[in-house]
């Protein structure tokens, strides 16, 4: 797929997942960057055959890079070769900024090597906190990935403290808190359930984007 054109720089972000993975996070990048009209023009990748046959969203490129894992030689490995398949697709003078999806997995410091010069932004994920958590070399990613940014986006403020704790060292100013999702208030101090006339009828609350595949577990 050849890029597109476009008025101005675009965004350089790369989500390192197979096209087609359900999940919302997937569904928010294919709604931010892809599409005839998308809302943040940019050169958006997620991993796939080069002569993949499905049919793709418009503007999403695919990099046949193979390999993923999060600790040991292989990362490294698997890092190296990501940043070689951005080398040869993009072209730095079209690109203003990187949005870096999350603060670890191999797609952030792909995109940071292979485009060492532009500013970046990083969006927390809680599964970036979680594996920083518990893969020695996924915490070194997101410390590093913490230091080179030059903004840091978290949905809540109580996974900006967790985030802190991993990675004390940031600089707290690069921290900026855009709530999506369930506000923190409502889980520490849900208000008071109504009184009903009547229990017989099943209720379900959800939270996130209602994809085919979550819609089958329900």
């Amino acid at each position: 797929m050849s890029p597109r054109p476009a008025a101005g720089p675009l965004a350089a972000t790369l989500l390192d997942l197979p096209a087609g993975s359900p999940g919302g996070s997937v569904e928010l990048f294919l709604d931010l960057y892809t599409g005839e009209c998308p809302l943040i023009p940019a050169r958006a990748f997620m991993l796939g055959p080069s002569n993949a046959r499905r049919l793709l969203p418009a503007g999403l490129d695919l990099l046949p890079v193979a390999g993923k894992c999060l600790e040991g030689p292989a990362f490294g490995s698997y890092v190296t070769a990501l940043r070689r398949a951005l080398t040869a697709a993009i072209d730095p003078n079209q690109i203003g900024v990187l949005h870096l999806q999350h603060l670890t997995f191999g797609a952030t410091p792909a995109l940071i090597r292979a485009l060492p010069l532009h500013p970046r932004i990083a969006l927390v994920h809680g599964t970036d906190l979680i594996f920083a958590e518990t893969h020695r070399d996924q915490l070194r990613v997101l410390r590093e990935t913490a230091r080179a940014a030059d903004a840091i986006v978290v949905p809540t403020l109580a996974m900006a403290d967790r985030l802190l704790k991993l990675a004390p060292q940031i600089d707290h100013r690069k921290i900026t808190h855009i709530p999506w999702g369930i506000p923190d208030h409502l889980l520490t101090a849900p208000p008071p359930r109504p009184t009903r006339a009547s229990t017989s009828h099943l209720r379900l609350l959800y939270a996130g984007r209602l994809t085919a595949e979550k819609e089958w577990q329900l």
